[in-house]
């Protein structure tokens, strides 16, 4: 059960920096960076997150 609430709150940390960093780029017109990372990003992230976790 904590393996699991780590995971979760690193996991809810992770996204809402890059949603805040999808913002960011999306007011400076990056909005192809942006969507690069909105569709790369999760993937890459849960499969190491949950390689060392699970």
């Amino acid at each position: 059960m904590y393996d699991h609430a780590i995971f979760s709150l690193y996991s809810m940390s992770f996204m809402s920096i890059l949603f805040s960093l999808l913002a960011v780029l999306a007011h400076f017109d990056c909005t192809g960076l942006a969507i690069a990372l909105f569709l790369l990003m999760p993937p890459v992230h849960m499969f190491f997150q949950l390689r060392g976790t699970y």
